[in-house]
């Protein structure tokens, strides 16, 4: 994992000095940097516990994000033709996937914009809802918290 935030910063400075970096690179570049700086922090005795925490969080969530994934493109699928009929997203129905996606990451987050909603809609946010927001968030804690 340090070795690819080593190489990436590496590669977005070089970007940098060359001067052909945007606003949008640039903020990579900083986010590169700010947690390749939490590989120095592990010289500090009593960061270093919490820092091989996170990194055991990560390794055994990466299963668990896979299948997130899954669920999440599964349910923009779903809207995304859901959405053809009913036009309940700001776009109408002529909203683009990626506007589906931004749907179901919010829901599964928690925000409930249900305002055009029609009855086929309900029963997928019903479902949608309960599995993402519940059952997949608890997975989620009982995963790391193991």
């Amino acid at each position: 994992m340090w070795n690819f935030l080593d190489c990436s910063r590496i590669v977005l400075q070089m970007f940098f000095i060359l001067d052909r970096v945007d606003d949008v690179e640039y903020s990579w570049l900083v986010l590169v940097s700010w947690l390749s700086f939490i590989k120095y922090m592990r010289a500090i005795e009593s960061m270093r516990i919490f820092i091989q925490l996170l990194q055991e969080c990560i390794k055994t969530s990466v299963t668990f994000i896979a299948v997130l994934c899954i669920f999440i493109f599964g349910f923009a699928c779903t809207f995304s033709i859901q959405n053809q009929q009913d036009g309940f997203l700001d776009e109408g129905a002529n909203s683009s996937f990626i506007d589906n996606f931004k749907h179901v990451y919010r829901l599964m987050l928690g925000d409930f914009d249900v305002g055009k909603y029609k009855s086929n809609t309900w029963a997928v946010f019903g479902v949608a809802s309960v599995l993402m927001s519940v059952i997949m968030i608890n997975l989620l804690i009982a995963i790391i918290s193991d």
